[in-house]
């Protein structure tokens, strides 16, 4: 259901935009869809997955035609990171984070999967900043940390009073939760956000995973909701 409204939603909403004479038109892609092959962060100008995990190929085939219909729309695509916050599964509640509590998300092979996130604030922040610029094509839209899961993993479980995640080898992984499900364990590549702080003037209020995650802690949770209230109100 969501690549077809990467496909035939986008499609109608952009017919229909232009029956109203909308001038403005943004799409929402994901940062990490990005190539694993080559050196460094993904910018703007790396391809997205060539040769994807079987399940992942009809999502980066919606995504290739949001880019292109959004593109030929004169319209920007903003690849967001993996996405926490409020209403998410990385919220205090949410289901990853429940099952990292569980010591159900284990860090599998050489757990090599560099994650981009983006606090849901940030998100939406860019995405009112997108709006009066003339800004086309695509801009990532993620933290100043991209940051292997061997690292943040840990320190999420640290966070939330949990234990340790657990080590499982690829190959076993692989028998549970398949090709892409494993590739998103290892092979994922971090992006690079230069381009968007620069076109949208935009600069995330939380720079760094560790101050996002800092909410889900006990202690967090009340300091980092007040600090949201008060930057929402100003």
């Amino acid at each position: 259901m969501t690549n077809r409204l990467r496909t035939e939603a986008t499609r109608n909403l952009l017919e229909a935009g232009a029956a109203a004479g909308c001038g403005r038109f943004i799409a929402e892609g994901l940062a990490y869809a990005y190539d694993p092959h080559g050196q460094g962060l993904a910018n703007e100008d790396t391809p997205l997955w060539n040769d994807p995990p079987e399940q992942f190929a009809p999502a980066i085939e919606a995504l290739i035609e949001l880019e292109t219909l959004t593109r030929e729309a004169n319209g920007l695509v903003l690849q967001i990171g993996h996405l926490y916050g409020p209403g998410s599964s990385y919220a205090a509640n949410g289901s990853f984070t429940r099952a990292v509590r569980a010591r159900k998300v284990p860090l599998v092979g050489a757990a090599t999967s560099v994650f981009s996130f983006i606090h849901a604030h940030d998100a939406a922040s860019a995405i009112v900043a997108a709006l009066d610029k003339a800004t086309t094509g695509v801009l990532n839209v993620v933290d100043d940390e991209p940051t292997a899961i061997k690292l943040w993993l840990p320190a999420l479980a640290n966070i939330l009073g949990a234990r340790p995640p657990k080590h499982a080898p690829t190959a076993v992984a692989r028998m549970v939760v398949g090709g892409w499900g494993t590739a998103f364990m290892t092979r994922l590549r971090g992006a690079d956000n230069a381009r968007a702080r620069l076109a949208l003037d935009w600069r995330p209020q939380y720079p760094s995973w560790r101050e996002g995650f800092a909410d889900l802690s006990p202690a967090g949770a009340t300091t980092g909701a007040a600090a949201v209230a008060r930057t929402t109100s100003t």
